[in-house]
């Protein structure tokens, strides 16, 4: 598009003020419904992607079918767990985790009362991890070392913030000691990053896993039970390859078919494991995750849908409007046609028009998306402090938005206005009607509703 195009534009525009007010003020507020809609669907996409390893991580879980139903749980019982452990030889690294929310106090080294005491808030967890934890998850480190930081009893890894509330400065949290449930005193030997809002493990604490043992009582913890099963114990693993997912998954079948034949005979039911993908943590409703949300996929695409339905409607109005402004502007096409412009040179003028008013109304909508950016929270888990156009990929989606809705709310009105027939322009003789502005017109009013 020339400038001597877009200067036409901006002097045709500045003709019909009102046009001009309707069209950027309707496209404003598609463009910003738009954004901020994405805004929603991207953040809720992008959860748990930040681990490396993300697309080769798998849950273990509990499916009890019977002939009328059939329910799912993130549970597995303690002997399960060792037993795929040594059994399923498709996966690389395996890790029991056991979910918890305790105290945790800062004990007064001269032995009087703690001086401080914290307890985790919705949807913070605390967790007993194995050391394979963090060969499954890539957490980043600020203190110790991944590899040796939970082997022993009564150790802990803190995130960033807990330490820095226990200790004001997390710098100095490693070799400190806490006692969690006022019972057991555990040394700090790590410290890591707090998790980020798009993760489904809201880490409260880390405790290693041997911790449990000798509090066996205190947790209800049993290794020989395989009726019992609790959603706090959970089995995560680290697939070899990604495509080995069926494979694992036939073998984990496998687990407990003998001991769980009591169990599936009383309840005239069949116990098995399954596997989940780590990219359904998320997005199952049903089994959930360690964190407090989650939306399934449907919901997103009907969101996306509805972001798409009221881009549209603002893109209709535009059309609808031109069109119906068409005969207007017949004798200016008529003048032009007849001293020699051509129907591609007007097309690119009607054009510039229609990039002007975009460019206008993007501007007007990254405002108002800003401005109602802080409103998401009372509908949606987005945060405040996500970052919003320091993001390149809204600058993209904001780009191809606006290069769309330029090619659709333009080229029709940019045929229909440069079709014309110059002698019947002259005349006066052209109407909407003739070029088909009408039906389209009533076509898209239609649509709408």
């Amino acid at each position: 598009m020339t400038f001597h195009n877009f200067r036409l534009a901006w002097r045709a525009l500045s003709k019909n003020k009102v046009y001009l007010v309707l069209n950027v003020c309707g496209l404003a507020v598609g463009i910003a419904a738009c954004l901020l809609i994405y805004r929603i669907v991207r953040f809720e996409w992008s959860f748990n992607k930040g681990f490396q390893n993300h697309d080769r991580i798998v849950r273990v879980l509990s499916r009890e079918k019977d002939s009328e139903s059939e329910s799912v749980s993130p549970c597995v019982p303690i002997p399960a767990m060792a037993a795929i452990q040594h059994t399923v030889g498709q996966f690389e690294q395996v890790a029991r985790i056991r979910e918890i929310w305790p105290t945790i106090t800062v004990p007064d080294p001269a032995g009087g009362a703690p001086l401080k005491k914290f307890q985790p808030t919705t949807p913070e967890v605390g967790m007993f991890v194995e050391p394979s934890f963090f060969k499954i998850f890539d957490l980043t480190w600020l203190a110790g070392d991944p590899n040796t930081a939970l082997n022993d009893i009564n150790t802990t890894v803190l995130p960033r913030r807990l330490a820095e509330k226990c200790f004001d400065d997390w710098r100095k949290a490693v070799g400190q000691t806490l006692v969690m449930d006022n019972r057991i005193r555990l040394t700090v030997s790590g410290v890591v990053e707090n998790m980020p809002e798009n993760c489904d493990f809201p880490l409260f604490i880390l405790v290693s896993y041997p911790t449990i043992m000798p509090n066996k009582d205190l947790y209800f913890y049993d290794e020989g039970e395989w009726g019992s099963c609790s959603t706090n114990n959970q089995l995560y693993a680290l697939l070899g390859d990604k495509k080995q997912f069926d494979a694992a998954a036939a073998v984990v079948a496998l687990v407990g078919k003998e001991e769980y034949s009591e169990h599936n005979k009383h309840r005239n039911a069949e116990k098995t494991h399954v596997l989940q993908s780590f990219s359904d943590l998320h997005f199952n409703e049903d089994v959930g995750n360690s964190g407090s949300h989650t939306i399934s996929r449907a919901r997103l695409w009907v969101l996306a849908c509805i972001g798409a339905l009221v881009l549209a409607m603002a893109c209709f109005n535009f059309i609808n409007l031109a069109t119906a402004l068409a005969t207007l502007r017949a004798r200016e096409v008529g003048v032009r046609k007849t001293l020699g412009g051509s129907r591609q040179a007007l097309v690119g003028q009607f054009m510039g028009e229609t990039a002007l008013v975009v460019l206008f109304s993007v501007l007007i909508g990254i405002v108002l998306a800003k401005s109602f950016a802080p409103m998401l929270k009372y509908i949606s888990e987005v945060p405040d402090d996500l970052p919003f156009f320091s993001d390149p990929s809204v600058l993209v989606f904001l780009g191809l938005t606006a290069l769309a809705v330029t090619v659709l709310s333009g080229l029709y009105p940019s045929l229909v206005l440069s079709g014309f027939n110059p002698v019947r322009a002259l005349k006066n003789e052209t109407s909407t009607a003739v070029s088909g502005g009408v039906p389209l017109r009533k076509a898209l009013v239609v649509l709408q509703f």
